[in-house]
């Protein structure tokens, strides 16, 4: 009861304010003015496993995501759709063909840039389609926080890139085979996973709005689902996760956009898993 009186409590105080929202990945469309996504990551880097990533002075600005009100899940009236319509056609910066293609590559970019046997081995994970898909959904929502930065042609990608996970996740579960059981059950499954990724978004979106305890706590109860014994594994996480969204911030938004190329930092920085990422971009470009 205290927490939903404190959110009630802060939406007012910055309703009443005027102050519009940071742009996080599924959240909320705007950002105060004078803040900027890279303001959110402290240079230097090092040692950000052990300190506080954000300002404090930016989270008093920031309202905390609000869970209740559910504000980016709200259908919009047919009007309101219709118009939204034309205005992504006549605001985009680059052809829609070009902004498909992009949507691709970066969700491509997102899971076969990912060592997972390394993930499965070194943070004791099961060898399992639940653990894939959380290795995925953590590497897709790092991605959704830098395009949500690009107005109306991050949308675009974003809503793409969703399409392509939830294909690819159909895919999967079908080649399962009978232990994936009937066709109705995979669908309950897919839509279960659906309701728990839009949750997923809102404790990660908090995390990287809060200190290294809050992040470190939502990697617990959703990437190691709570079964977590070994404190340096979640303590190396939350620094992957810090330096990989540090990393993606410096990506221009037009190599970003027309390129969709974006590479992740490997677990472990060695000369060979950063050849294996550049053979992979490479073989990305050119399949597509």
């Amino acid at each position: 009861m205290a927490n939903i009186i404190q959110s009630f409590l802060c939406r007012n105080i910055f309703v009443n304010s005027k102050l519009q929202l940071q742009s996080l990945s599924f959240t909320t469309l705007h950002r105060p003015s004078g803040l900027t996504f890279r303001s959110v990551f402290r240079r230097p880097i090092e040692n950000c496993e052990r300190s506080t990533m954000v300002r404090q002075s930016d989270i008093q600005k920031w309202l905390l995501l609000d869970v209740l009100s559910r504000r980016c899940y709200a259908t919009t009236g047919l009007i309101s759709s219709f118009f939204g319509k034309i205005s992504l056609k006549v605001q985009m910066r680059y052809p829609k063909y070009v902004l498909r293609r992009s949507s691709l590559r970066l969700y491509l970019c997102c899971v076969e840039l990912i060592d997972h046997d390394l993930f499965l081995k070194e943070l004791s994970l099961p060898d399992t389609f639940n653990s894939w898909f959380r290795i995925t959904e953590l590497h897709v929502w790092m991605c959704m926080v830098r395009l949500a930065q690009e107005g109306k042609e991050g949308i675009f990608i974003r809503n793409n890139m969703m399409q392509f996970l939830w294909q690819d996740i159909e895919k999967k579960t079908r080649k399962l085979g009978e232990n994936a059981g009937s066709y109705s059950s995979r669908r309950e499954g897919i839509q279960s996973l659906s309701e728990q990724f839009k949750a997923i978004l809102y404790a990660y979106d908090e995390g990287l709005l809060s200190d290294d305890k809050v992040l470190a706590g939502a990697l617990w109860r959703n990437f190691f689902e709570k079964n977590c014994q070994d404190v340096e594994q979640l303590e190396k996480m939350v620094e992957y996760v810090r330096k990989q969204l540090y990393n993606i911030s410096q990506i221009e938004s037009n190599v970003m956009l027309t390129s969709g190329l974006m590479s992740f930092k490997p677990l472990y920085e060695t000369n060979e898993a950063l050849e294996r990422n550049q053979q992979v971009l490479g073989q990305i470009m050119k399949r597509l």
